[in-house]
């Protein structure tokens, strides 16, 4: 757990950096960084239901790409797509500052947090791209995101 703040514009700029993803409506990613009950109850939840959803599509793509087995897929995804290594990502990218958490949490961010505010990002650039997979897949690369080597 860490703590965190800083504005909002620089929060889109960092993400920007990050993912080299420029978006079409910056309130997305503004809601992508608000952890549930910082101003509603839900929070980023609605962004890391579609933003966890493309990253298990992305790396069962990457895997039959690969021509890997349905065990070593599933393998793959449950490893990076869980909650304790994208909260690790969150953390080693340096996200952790730009969360909007909940009051309650008193300015920490918990890996669980950092996890499905990551997801939420991934969600809000799939949504703000108009669901572009290229899009995604180049996210996810630079987000570290991608098949092992």
């Amino acid at each position: 757990m860490t703590s965190l703040r800083s504005s909002n514009d620089e929060a889109i700029q960092f993400i920007r950096g990050l993912t080299g993803y420029t978006p079409n409506d910056q309130s997305r990613l503004s809601e992508a960084l608000q952890a549930a009950g910082y101003s509603s109850q839900d929070g980023n939840k609605n962004l890391a239901l579609p933003g966890d959803a493309v990253i298990k599509v992305h790396l069962i793509m990457q895997g039959l790409q690969r021509h890997q087995c349905r065990e070593r897929i599933n393998i793959v995804v449950s490893s990076i797509a869980s909650n304790d290594n994208l909260g690790r990502r969150g953390f080693e990218l340096g996200l952790e500052q730009y969360i909007q958490g909940n009051p309650a949490q008193r300015g920490e961010v918990s890996t669980r947090t950092m996890a499905t505010t990551l997801e939420a990002i991934i969600g809000a650039i799939f949504i703000d791209s108009g669901f572009d997979y290229a899009v995604i897949s180049n996210v996810m690369a630079r987000l570290g995101l991608g098949w092992p080597q």
